[in-house]
């Protein structure tokens, strides 16, 4: 499943935020800014975003963590991160962008205060495997 689902986002990554929006009629905006509120993001939050397409999440949970906390977005298809750096910069924004795959992070142990992966969890081909991934690397509590 996984480079069908690679294969298909790579196909529509130049169109993905204007379709989003027109299929979501926009409410993605506000699920986003709720996520982050649920998350209780703060300043100074070091964040993993898996399954970042185009980095919208990553770019609302750097505004929570401010200038002092750090951001990482990542997403298994390359086509669908390379515009995240831009938007970003766009925003005044520093945020890292990397090709990860969520079922198998290279990031150590306990290195996040929060993980996150948003509707991307419906894509990986062992959910499960993803959640103990996105456990592993958040610091205890």
């Amino acid at each position: 499943m996984s480079e069908k689902v690679r294969s298909m986002f790579a196909d529509i990554a130049s169109d993905y935020d204007r379709v989003n929006t027109v299929l979501s009629f926009g409410v993605h905006h506000a699920w986003r800014k709720k996520a982050i509120l649920e998350s209780e993001a703060k300043e100074g939050n070091h964040v993993l975003d898996c399954a970042t397409g185009t980095g919208d999440l990553a770019i609302e949970f750097k505004k929570a963590v401010g200038d002092e906390g750090y951001v990482l977005g990542t997403d298994f298809c390359a086509p669908m991160i390379e515009p995240a750096p831009e938007k970003a910069k766009e925003k005044g924004l520093e945020i890292d962008f990397e090709v990860a795959d969520a079922m198998d992070l290279p990031y150590e142990n306990d290195r996040f205060d929060i993980s996150s992966i948003a509707f991307g969890i419906r894509n990986v081909d062992d959910p499960v495997v993803a959640l103990k991934e996105l456990a592993r690397v958040v610091k205890p509590g």
